[in-house]
């Protein structure tokens, strides 16, 4: 799953994490990232990406090829707890495969007061159980806690999101993405695309694979001026652009198609790097609250 938040505002900016890290150094990236109350953790890219904002259950949101967790931190809080949160048209699944079960252990920092430890289904002993049930519901059932593994708090919540506006049209968009090879080792990967309406938020990523070390050059874009901002950031495996809107500024519909474009250096023979394996993923929400969320490789 991936988080959506209310305002894109409210990201803070993209951790590039160590190769085979896991979900807890995310963790402790939010928990020393003053501000950050979420978190996503990108699996395959080792990437933590953090938000201002408290996590909300219905800004979750399925994140298709792509495998992340959300992570939602409370802070300033006299007893901190976790636990696994429902709300109403929300439905528990797994970030993988959904016919799978996923064990997922929640744990408890200590405080200076009483710490309260709540864990879902476990199986006999000393694990927490999430299990995906095969029907539209999701029953969740608490038992004693038997052992624990002190981490920072926090509660990772995996679940499909809701409309904002049932009233509002469903906005659509219409994106192409492309490949181009200026250069025998250099390579320009672009998605040109139309919505149906303006846009109050917006927020896109492009993941390129460093299989045939692929290096940054440039990250362009043809939005309005002021209107969005973006960044990049390249560890190990990945170089990752990242396009969002800026608090309050609309993304007109008199201004499509947009263009964003990532380019790079590689050491591939010519324009024989395969492609296939870069990702790109883009949420949009419309001026009335109607949001879409869109995924696909070059």
């Amino acid at each position: 799953m991936i988080y959506r938040p209310v305002s894109l505002c409210t990201f803070i900016r993209n951790a590039s994490l160590p190769i085979n890290t896991s979900l807890q150094s995310c963790i402790w990236e939010c928990v020393y990232e003053d501000r950050c109350q979420t978190a996503v953790y990108f699996n395959d890219e080792n990437v933590c990406s953090m938000f201002t904002e408290s996590c909300n259950p219905n800004s979750i949101q399925p994140s298709g090829n792509t495998r992340a967790t959300v992570i939602c931190y409370g802070k300033n809080q006299a007893t901190t707890t976790s636990e696994l949160t429902t709300a109403a048209a929300t439905t528990i699944m797994t970030t993988a495969i959904a016919t799978t079960t996923t064990t997922t252990e929640l744990t408890t920092v200590p405080t200076a007061t009483t710490t309260t430890t709540t864990e879902l289904t476990t199986v006999p002993a000393t694990t927490t159980e999430l299990t995906t049930v095969p029907a539209t519901t999701t029953e969740l059932t608490t038992v004693p806690a038997t052992t624990t593994t002190t981490i920072p708090a926090a509660t990772i919540i995996m679940a499909t999101a809701t409309p904002i506006n049932t009233m509002c049209p469903i906005v659509s968009c219409f994106i192409i993405p492309s490949v181009q090879n200026p250069a025998a080792n250099y390579q320009l990967e672009s998605l040109d695309f139309s919505c149906s309406s303006s846009l109050s938020d917006f927020f896109l990523i492009q993941m390129v694979q460093r299989n045939y070390n692929e290096t940054y050059a440039q990250q362009y874009q043809t939005f309005w001026s002021g209107v969005t901002t973006m960044s990049v950031v390249q560890n190990t495996s990945n170089i990752i652009f990242t396009w969002y809107s800026l608090l309050g500024q609309i993304v007109d519909i008199h201004g499509f198609p947009y263009h964003t474009e990532g380019q790079f250096y590689h050491e591939a023979d010519g324009s024989a790097r395969n492609t296939t394996n870069d990702t790109w993923f883009m949420t949009v929400q419309s001026t009335c609250g109607s949001i879409a969320t869109y995924s696909g490789t070059f």
